[in-house]
């Protein structure tokens, strides 16, 4: 039989041997922190961040906002980067919906023409000021949070108003 090889644990505690043959081969990976969990309610926050979010075939941004205890810049932010999920057209050329949060977002930035389709450069919704409403996370992508140990996070539901 051949020569015996252990894993490196993480905690260096304990150590079995393996089956000759067997590799550990350096794999690396890059996690993020955990999303924050703060209660569920209406605050002020700031827009901090949009990426992309093309995930299990469908098109997205997620919208990063800097939730604030109170008034923004008189209180302080007691949750960065809350994300609020949204769904882009399927097709690349799509128009949103006039009702998307989205498209109400520009609305009340004075950015959408009544008259006519236009393209927005989102560029515009950054360091904005919003009252939003934050809930906890009900479901992932494989449906409802039950029977899992996923822990909920929260995620900002809807922008009410401009603050």
């Amino acid at each position: 039989m051949g020569e015996m090889t252990s894993p490196q644990s993480a905690d260096s505690g304990n150590i079995v041997p393996l089956r000759p043959g067997h590799r550990w081969e350096d794999v690396r990976v890059r996690v993020g922190p955990p999303r924050p969990r703060i209660a569920p309610g209406t605050y002020e926050a700031i827009t901090v961040g949009l990426r992309r979010n093309d995930r299990f075939d469908r098109r997205g941004v997620e919208l990063l906002f800097n939730v604030y205890e109170g008034q923004v810049c008189a209180s302080p932010v007691i949750a960065y980067d809350v994300a609020m999920f949204i769904s882009l057209p399927a097709k690349k050329d799509g128009s949103l919906s006039p009702n998307c949060r989205l498209a109400q977002m520009l609305g009340m930035l004075d950015q959408v023409r009544r008259d006519k389709y236009r393209t927005y450069d989102l560029s515009v919704l950054e360091g904005k000021v919003w009252r939003v409403l934050v809930d906890d996370t009900k479901q992932d992508h494989t449906g409802k949070l039950k029977d899992t140990d996923l822990v909920p996070y929260s995620v900002v539901r809807r922008v009410l108003s401009r603050a």
